[in-house]
């Protein structure tokens, strides 16, 4: 089965103007290498964590596994509570063989896979090595 690609739009909750991005990630990307990407796109010093609620997050799980559908809303915390993201899924796409994810498509730095796996030289960014983490 391909994956698919969700297109979400995330909005860093706090800033005035507002700041936000527009990108598309494959959905078999885990959310410790979305946090990963968030991180780096908003500039932020700490890291990202999933806020589920009720449900236990797991950074091994991709996208996939939280079954997420068009218009769902998904928030990310920074480690010190001090920043938030608020993400809505604003599609669900066909995957496009050549295209490589995740990618940047508003507003702001495009940044690409690679830029994100330069932060695995930064071990202090997650306390762990999350190269494994990432497709």
């Amino acid at each position: 089965m391909s994956p698919a690609v969700l297109q979400l739009r995330i909005d860093n909750q706090g800033t005035k103007p507002l700041k936000w991005r527009r990108i598309k990630v494959r959905d078999d990307m885990t959310v410790t290498a979305l946090a990963n990407y968030l991180a780096v796109q908003f500039n932020s010093k700490t890291p990202f964590k999933l806020d589920l609620g009720d449900i236990n997050w797991m950074s091994r799980r991709t996208l996939r596994d939280y079954r997420l559908k068009p218009s769902q809303i998904v928030i990310w915390r920074s480690s010190t509570h001090s920043v938030v993201l608020l993400g809505k899924v604003e599609a669900i796409l066909m995957y496009h063989p050549g295209e490589v994810y995740p990618m940047c498509l508003g507003k702001g730095q495009i940044t690409t896979y690679s830029s994100v796996l330069a932060m695995e030289k930064n071990s202090e960014f997650l306390g762990l090595n999350w190269i494994n983490y990432v497709n």
